[in-house]
């Protein structure tokens, strides 16, 4: 199945054990879904940094933070809680620390 995801494009296969294996549409690098090899590659910012980028933009407390992947992609989830009580969760690029996705709670 043909995906993109956050620009990029790429092919998504699942095998016989479930395990999801993908294919770089535009340069044929291949890889298989939490790779511990490829996150090393692709992960360049600490949880610690992603935490600062969140209380950068808001200021709150941080409620949850983590590193997920998501179609090949490393970004990390942090969830904060403002000093008005309003929930926000931000969703941080764990390779260039780019603010991706900002989520508010009405």
């Amino acid at each position: 199945m043909r995906e993109t995801e956050r620009g990029t494009l790429y092919y998504k296969f699942e095998t016989n054990r479930s395990v999801d294996v993908y294919v770089d549409a535009m340069t044929g690098e291949a890889w298989r879904e939490n790779d511990p090899e490829r996150m090393k590659q692709r992960v360049k910012i600490s949880l610690e940094e992603a935490k600062k980028i969140a209380l950068n933009q808001v200021k709150g407390t941080i409620v949850k933070a983590k590193l997920d992947e998501d179609d090949g992609q490393y970004l990390y989830e942090v969830e904060m809680r403002t000093d008005q009580w309003r929930e926000v969760e931000f969703e941080i690029s764990a390779t260039t620390g780019d603010v991706l996705d900002v989520d508010w709670d009405d």
